[in-house]
């Protein structure tokens, strides 16, 4: 395999020529592309690896997920045991570190393959030339937990809300992780990046959960939009605060700030607003 990005402890995101492996808790997923050019790509690969290690530098990829809690629930589905519970359990918060790991990374587009994984999404045809295998024919998660369960266990309303938690405590932490201070300079490309993502998020999500009960899919995409907003609102607001930065450090442009100021009647707005007010309305 070729060079690992990423940082020491870290899963592992491996690239090799035109190549993109995936160690999701010990099942690799290889990402390949099966078209006729037989070009490596290694100065593109260079490149993009070269800007993941120097954008890496504005992420906090100290964060950690939180601890999710217990799944609360009284009666069990029809045809699913206490042990598919944990296994359900144990294999969501396997998929959420993976989701954590690639976006330390930077490594976005990824997460769409995560998610199509986790909820054993199988398209009819291979598109875009892209070819997903992986090293035990995921085999291994339904042994774990069946479809058939995964799907049971979607309807039931314990699961939801479950769910429901985890995802709001993990996008959380993303975005602390992506924006660790709104206020800091970040590069304009990781900036654009980190839009397209958020851009991406909704769709990449409900196509993967195509064949999972619509309860689920509401609950999950809900979670996923109210993250992709995050994202946008805080990218908006680190925008404008460079904005403003590059302003405050032009003594010029703060002088002419402080004569337009000075030109400014105080007084007579104050009076003119005052005259505005239906006083009678505010008692």
């Amino acid at each position: 395999m070729g060079s690992i990005l990423g940082l020491p402890g870290t899963r592992g995101i491996f690239q090799g020529n035109r190549n993109v492996y995936f160690d999701w808790g010990g099942i690799c997923i290889l990402i390949g592309f099966t078209g006729s050019g037989q070009q490596t790509g290694t100065s593109v690969e260079q490149t993009v690896i070269a800007q993941s290690q120097h954008h890496q530098q504005f992420l906090d990829a100290s964060r950690a997920l939180p601890e999710f809690g217990e799944v609360e629930i009284s009666s069990l589905p029809d045809g699913t045991t206490f042990e598919d519970i944990k296994s359900l359990q144990s294999l969501y918060r396997e998929h959420c570190e993976a989701i954590l790991d690639v976006v330390v990374n930077l490594q976005f587009s990824l997460i769409e393959k995560l998610w199509q994984t986790f909820w054993r999404y199988s398209p009819s045809t291979p598109t875009d030339g892209t070819t997903i295998t992986e090293s035990s024919n995921l085999s291994e998660i339904e042994s774990r937990l069946p479809k058939a369960k995964l799907i049971t266990l979607c309807k039931h309303e314990s699961i939801l809300k479950w769910m429901c938690n985890c995802d709001h405590g993990m996008y959380q932490a993303l975005v602390e992780i992506l924006i660790p201070d709104v206020l800091r300079p970040i590069p304009s490309a990781l900036t654009q990046a980190i839009r397209n993502f958020a851009k991406s998020l909704e769709g990449w999500l409900s196509n993967a959960m195509n064949n999972i009960p619509q309860r689920m899919i509401q609950t999950k995409v809900a979670a996923v939009s109210a993250f992709a907003q995050t994202l946008r609102r805080y990218t908006s607001l680190n925008h404008l605060a460079q904005a403003a930065r590059a302003v405050l450090q032009n003594t010029s442009q703060i002088n002419q700030m402080l004569n337009d100021l000075n030109r400014v009647d105080f007084a007579n707005v104050q009076l003119n607003g005052y005259s505005g007010l239906n006083l009678t309305q505010c008692c």
